[in-house]
């Protein structure tokens, strides 16, 4: 084998090794995932939900559906629905920052302490009600305890602790 044959052989090896590493690269980049859209991770103000609580009053009281354990499910009841928004990460943090219970993580939290993250996060997350009035702090403030503790079960049913743990 003369000089220029082995200088040929080792150009043919070079080129081989070379096409193997170019096509091991093609093969990276096309295994390479395209980043993907995962709109659906991200909580927005049209991820909403509906609660709805029934009540009426006789002589005077009025009666709450899932409340009063004498509601009267023949009588005509009005219904009251609010809107929420489902929590996001940042919700999470406010309904938990701003309810003020001081547990630490992992530590249990007392049912007192649960009822007002549940309220807070009530507040939190109230977007739209079917009343006229207006929602302010003095309007949510004037509304019947049971019509809240109704709200406030019917939120637990449709998002469980979402907000909350």
């Amino acid at each position: 084998m003369t000089d220029r044959d082995r200088d040929q052989n080792q150009e043919e090896k070079e080129e081989v090794i070379e096409d193997g590493v170019d096509q091991k690269k093609e093969e990276k980049e096309e295994q390479k995932e395209e980043p993907r859209e995962m709109s659906e991770i991200f909580v927005t103000e049209e991820d909403l939900f509906d609660v709805s609580s029934y009540h009426y009053k006789d002589d005077g009281q009025l009666f709450v559906k899932d409340v009063d354990e004498d509601f009267d499910e023949n009588k005509e009841a009005n219904e009251f629905i609010m809107t929420f928004k489902k929590p996001s990460q940042g919700d999470a943090n406010a309904i938990q920052t701003t309810s003020r219970i001081s547990g630490e993580e992992g530590e249990d939290i007392a049912l007192r302490d649960f009822m007002q993250l549940e309220f807070t996060r009530f507040l939190v997350l109230m977007r739209s009600w079917s009343l006229k009035e207006e929602i302010t702090n003095e309007s949510i403030l004037e509304l019947n305890p049971k019509i809240v503790r109704a709200i406030l079960n019917g939120i637990r049913d449709k998002i469980g602790t979402e907000g909350i743990i």
